[in-house]
């Protein structure tokens, strides 16, 4: 019952993405842009943070592998250079750590299960099997950037709850790709309350060293969650955060309550 429940769990933030992703999507169609998907870090490595964040805006970027590139390029810029981005730029960096995650080609599975779901002919198998093969299949790339952002002083205050949110699902997904099962009973709006993300990182990832920085991408996540659930969290200066946030107005991608997907996670 545990492992069909986060399956479920997983599943419904996967579809999320779906209905986003298959509407906003643009293919490459020119030469410089087939020129960037090739070579995504040597023709940006000496873009500014600024620039790397305005070329993801840019239809140039609308792959889920350019956008990895430009996340793994941004993880190398100093915490000052992020730190002194517009609050525009961090909220366009946050959203951008979602759409990085998942690789186009797994969209149109998603979209069958979906399908199939909807009409009650999926089984359990399939969600556990298809949930593994995305989970698998995840974009990879550098969170470093992404969890300096969801732990900024001031994008924690000041940005858009749902940019929060998209990142923090997106750093949750890929601190713990190999090990999800363990968000079951973890990542809760209960426990978000009640326990530390340090703690809830050690339950998920164990309370070994964190020399891969995984676990301090997955804290910043959880701080990030924390905040909106309607609870106190820590910036990275180690300050309290707390905003006036109704968890249930959080929409994840703009389509479903944050707090409905984590309540899937009990």
């Amino acid at each position: 019952m545990k492992k069909k429940k986060v399956f479920y769990a997983v599943l419904h933030v996967l579809l999320c993405a779906v209905l986003i992703l298959c509407v906003s999507c643009e293919m490459f169609t020119t030469s410089l842009a087939k020129g960037a998907r090739r070579n995504q870090k040597e023709f940006l490595k000496k873009a500014s943070a600024s620039e790397l964040i305005a070329f993801s805006q840019s239809s140039y970027s609308s792959n889920a592998e350019t956008m990895a590139a430009v996340l793994d390029l941004l993880s190398g810029k100093s915490a000052d250079e992020l730190k002194g981005l517009s609050l525009t730029e961090k909220e366009q960096a946050l959203n951008l750590t979602f759409e990085a995650t998942f690789p186009f080609s797994t969209i149109k599975k998603i979209g069958e299960t979906a399908a199939q779901a909807g009409n009650n002919s999926v089984s359990g198998a399939d969600v556990k099997n298809m949930v593994d093969e995305v989970i698998n299949s995840l974009n990879s790339f550098d969170t470093a950037a992404s969890a300096a952002l969801l732990s900024d002083p001031e994008a924690m205050r000041k940005a858009d709850p749902s940019q929060l949110a998209n990142a923090a699902v997106a750093v949750l997904l890929q601190t713990t790709a190999s090990v999800y099962q363990n968000l079951t009973n973890n990542v809760t709006p209960e426990n978000l309350k009640a326990k530390t993300p340090q703690t809830i990182a050690n339950d998920i990832l164990g309370p070994g060293p964190d020399a891969d920085g995984k676990k301090a991408a997955l804290k910043a996540s959880l701080e990030a969650l924390k905040l909106l659930s309607g609870g106190q969290a820590y910036d990275s200066e180690g300050t309290v955060v707390g905003r006036t946030i109704q968890p249930e107005d959080v929409n994840l991608l703009g389509v479903v309550s944050l707090a409905d997907v984590l309540s899937q996670f009990k």
